[in-house]
């Protein structure tokens, strides 16, 4: 496992994927809802990714990161 950049705080936990592009659900562990809006930086599985696109989905976030298809 990648070693996590020092100050970094838990947002959430990405869950499955939605449909065939490349979207994921995205479970907040904060109330500030604009950790998940486009153009927030997030590290995930030992590197960065932006959100292109994000919608909330009842409790959640389905998000588009870029790079990830």
């Amino acid at each position: 496992m990648t070693d996590v950049p020092e100050g970094l705080l838990e947002v959430g936990k990405l869950g499955r994927a939605h449909g065939v592009r490349g979207d994921l659900f995205v479970d907040l562990t904060t109330d500030r809802t604009e950790r998940a809006a486009v153009g927030s930086r997030l590290w995930a599985r030992g590197a960065w990714y932006t959100v292109e696109q994000s919608n909330q989905a009842n409790q959640r976030f389905r998000v588009h990161l870029a790079g990830v298809d």
